[in-house]
């Protein structure tokens, strides 16, 4: 268009499109455009057309007499027609879907909100009676789910006969009496025209207390997960209410009472098609599960460098102890935990006659939960020139093995060569050095 006068280039315009969109767009008025939202095709600085100056003419081209849908053919009419345009592939995007009407309104949106809504009311009320539907809130604003069964409730039911005169006597509360459940004493407390403190006003609200907890430890608390029900006398099923996804609630001293404070809507309940009351007679009911705080606990940390960290054995007339396998040195204590050190004279494994073997034994790990880590060295002491022969490992004990080190530590002919010092006045020195290791509790 050319700006100065508010007019569309001519020139431009049938030099881009067919002659019946160039009438249609010639036809379309530019005076007041920046009064309304109104976007026209018109260059930018670029000297191109782009997805904003499409707009006007997008919705002059919607016609639903010949709007396809987005997976039509290219070969059908009104993409033909768009795809012919000389236009920028953005701008032919853009046109279909205006074309399709797909363009993203207010409208439309809004259509897609309702229509996801519907979708998520269909979902969860399929084959469900009205008062099945989830979606209430129990008092601090936790979803619940309701669903059906023919089994009865397996801790408590209560039973009202005359329910009509109950409520005629202004009863706001009703207390049970206990049953006992996963070791501890309950009760419902029945609300029968709703507990408006808690904004349960055209509903029954029902909950579920733990009683006698006089003799509990100070600071005690019961976690667990319950159900609570209502009969449906006409089709001999219970409706069951409980919380979603099996949520632990957490009785204490503080907070003794769990439950919903919009358990049922008051008309669901005297709507007798229901059946929750018939011939003046309702039953609720209650199923409680505790989860007994029984687990095990461990606490690990990792301690850098503990005190005593080295251990020092002197194994003296080593050479009258060649046939013992193994030596075994006396317990040392490192941080909190006890060590043993192994020496095979003779070798093992690897090693065995040509090498000594030395092991860092675990004394704690005698039960089969229980694991140590230790990062460590092991070293046979050079007493002359102090060039010692040493390596460095890590590794996890446990019940199932509770040592662990190299069979090839010190080969046997650097032992028995006196200028190496590892033997001096038949007393070898064996060593181990932790660095970092675990506390297990």
């Amino acid at each position: 268009m050319e700006g100065s006068r508010w007019q569309w280039n001519r020139v431009k315009v049938f030099a881009t499109f067919s002659q019946r969109t160039c009438e249609e767009i010639l036809e379309t008025p530019l005076n007041n455009v920046n009064s309304r939202d109104v976007l026209v095709w018109k260059e930018n600085r670029a000297k191109k057309f782009t997805v904003r100056t499409a707009y006007r003419i997008a919705v002059r081209l919607k016609n639903p007499s010949c709007a396809e849908h987005s997976l039509a053919q290219r070969h059908g009419p009104t993409w033909g027609k768009i795809w012919r345009l000389n236009v920028t592939p953005k701008v032919r995007t853009f046109l279909w879907r205006a074309c399709s009407n797909c363009l993203p309104t207010k409208e439309l949106r809004q259509n897609a909100k309702s229509a996801v809504r519907n979708r998520k009311q269909l979902a969860t009320g399929f084959d469900k009676p009205k008062s099945e539907v989830m979606g209430s809130k129990s008092n601090d604003e936790f979803a619940i789910t309701r669903t059906a069964r023919h089994f009865r409730p397996t801790h408590f039911l209560l039973k009202i006969q005359s329910y009509s005169l109950f409520c005629e006597t202004g009863v706001e509360k009703y207390e049970s009496g206990a049953f006992e459940a996963g070791g501890h004493k309950w009760r419902l407390s029945l609300y029968p025209k709703g507990n408006k403190k808690m904004n349960g006003t055209d509903h029954i609200s029902l909950y579920l207390s733990i009683v006698d907890t006089e003799k509990y430890s100070l600071g005690w608390e019961v976690y667990a997960t319950f159900k609570l029900f209502v009969f449906d006398q006409i089709r001999d099923k219970f409706l069951t209410i409980q919380d979603a996804e099996g949520t632990i609630r957490r009785f204490h001293d503080i907070k003794m009472e769990w439950g919903f404070d919009k358990f049922l809507p008051l008309d669901s309940f005297n709507d007798l098609p229901n059946g929750y009351l018939v011939d003046d007679c309702c039953v609720f009911g209650a199923e409680v599960f505790v989860h007994e705080r029984s687990a095990k606990r461990d606490y690990l940390s990792m301690i850098k460098e503990p005190s005593n960290r080295i251990m020092t054995w002197k194994i003296e007339n080593f050479s009258t102890q060649q046939d013992k396998v193994p030596i075994y040195s006396r317990i040392y204590v490192v941080g909190d935990l006890k060590w043993k050190l192994l020496v095979y004279p003779k070798g093992i494994h690897e090693g065995a006659n040509k090498a000594i073997s030395v092991f860092l034994y675990s004394v704690d790990c005698v039960t089969p939960e229980l694991k140590i880590f230790a990062e460590f060295k092991l070293r046979v002491k050079d007493q002359i020139n102090h060039k010692h022969a040493e390596a460095k490992t890590k590794y996890w004990f446990s019940a199932a093995f509770s040592d662990w080190g190299f069979s090839q530590l010190l080969l046997r002919k650097d032992l028995e060569d006196a200028s190496k010092g590892f033997l001096v006045e038949d007393t070898l020195i064996v060593e181990a050095e932790i660095m970092v290791m675990s506390i297990a509790k």
